[in-house]
């Protein structure tokens, strides 16, 4: 397995990268510590693997347009 995966419980892997995306995030909205606003990622990221960053429906995408929306 690459660097770039974590396996997680129930050998759910996940990327290192998108969780650390996501956990950053998570902590920026809600002010949440690490370790909280960690859990929530890996949640998020176990439902749906690319929650953050995926082009056309991550929350990073959704944010950017809904953003242009209001312009």
């Amino acid at each position: 397995m690459g660097e770039d995966i974590i396996n997680m419980e129930r050998k759910k892997m996940i990327s290192k990268k998108e969780l650390e995306i996501g956990t950053k995030i998570e902590k920026e909205e809600h002010g949440y510590s690490n370790i909280i606003s960690r859990k929530i990622a890996t949640d998020h990221i176990k439902e749906f693997p690319k929650y953050y960053t995926d082009k056309k429906y991550g929350l990073i995408a959704i944010e950017k347009k809904m953003k242009k929306r209001k312009s």
